[in-house]
């Protein structure tokens, strides 16, 4: 089980101070290991910290809470608030060399035996990150939430106790700029704190984006929406058949598509398995479809591949995640959920 970081503060910058030092061992590899690769991808330190240095001033101003619990979690760490958001602004750093990641499905009630909500994922990434993935679990008197990530960074995708649930897949259009905006560590701590399905939405629909992003939104009362987000616009795919599934390319603009020959398989595979089980759908049964290998090397569960492209040889599978939002649970495998076993976590 990757580390569970527990924060019990009651404000931004001290909760941000209490995961610092408390997850200081993890952020410790997680710094080093961006820091060593983006050199090896070309970039000096000046410049990596430079263009980190350039979202400070328009996140102060446009989402001050989070950047004060930046500030917290480099204070507690003992690191320098440029290196924190070096950590934090990975995502948009690492747009450019270009990747695949992750399968995600939101389930609703009308599919399942148990007339509950489903959120789901599948995290798909570099093994190089393992050693320093962590689970952030919030525990405070008024608000309490579990969320997943790389450790030093805000979140990654969880859900929270308002019955929210978000979950997320790597796009990459053809207009991503490096330009500044909101982070996409910044955009879903914000989720990860809104209190009703509507405004997690109109957190997404007003965002100011300069790389795309695919964000899935559910909640414990049967509704969900899916948000392919790019620079100026977003597009909304809603459930079929009371499931909601994507992987990592554009469906309802895919001119817009960078990588224009991805595989386009691991979404129509998920839909195929959770529609055998149609109105009978559960937790068990969520946990075999997040195992399945047709397809591989680019499966549903992924694991590196012995003499496979740059990519393919390094991918696996990071993390599995099962959320309930109905119920205010979660399932959660460390690793490729084929080789591990899933851990119950209610709120």
């Amino acid at each position: 089980m990757y580390p569970i970081i527990e924060i019990t503060a009651s404000t931004p910058y001290e909760r941000g101070v209490e995961y610092g030092k408390k997850a200081k061992q993890w952020i410790d590899i997680a710094v080093e290991h961006y820091y060593n690769r983006f050199k090896k991808e070309g970039y000096t330190v000046s410049d990596l910290e430079k263009y980190a240095m350039e979202f400070i001033n328009f996140l102060t101003s446009e989402t001050p809470a989070q950047m004060d619990e930046v500030r917290g979690i480099a204070d507690g760490s003992g690191y320098t608030l440029v290196q924190i958001m070096v950590v934090n602004c990975r995502y948009e750093i690492s747009k450019f060399p270009k990747a695949l990641e992750c399968t995600t499905a939101a389930i609703l009630p009308e599919a399942t035996k148990d007339k509950k909500t489903y959120l789901v994922k599948n995290w798909d990434y570099s093994t190089h990150i393992m050693p320093h993935v962590v689970v952030l679990h919030f525990n405070t008197p008024d608000y309490k939430a579990y969320g997943i990530t790389e450790a030093g960074q805000l979140v990654r995708e969880g859900f929270n106790s308002y019955k929210v649930g978000f979950v997320n897949n790597n796009l990459q259009s053809i207009n991503d700029t490096p330009e500044i905006g909101i982070p996409v560590t910044f955009l879903r701590k914000q989720i990860l704190e809104a209190k009703s399905f509507e405004e997690a939405c109109k957190l997404i629909e007003t965002s100011k984006r300069t790389v795309s992003c695919n964000m899935m939104i559910a909640d414990g009362y049967g509704n969900a929406k899916n948000y392919e987000t790019y620079p100026e616009g977003v597009d909304i795919i809603t459930e079929l058949d009371n499931l909601v599934v994507h992987a990592n390319h554009f469906v309802v603009n895919p001119e817009l598509d960078a990588l224009k020959d991805r595989p386009k398989n691991r979404d129509a595979r998920l839909r195929e398995i959770l529609m055998m089980k149609y109105g009978k759908i559960t937790s068990e049964y969520i946990m075999i479809c997040m195992r399945d290998h047709k397809h591989h090397p680019l499966s549903i569960c992924g694991h590196p591949e012995v003499g496979g492209t740059n990519y393919t040889k390094d991918r696996i599978t990071v993390s599995s995640a099962i959320y309930n939002l109905t119920d205010g649970e979660m399932w959660f495998c460390s690793g490729p959920p084929c080789q591990g076993e899933y851990v119950h976590f209610t709120l």
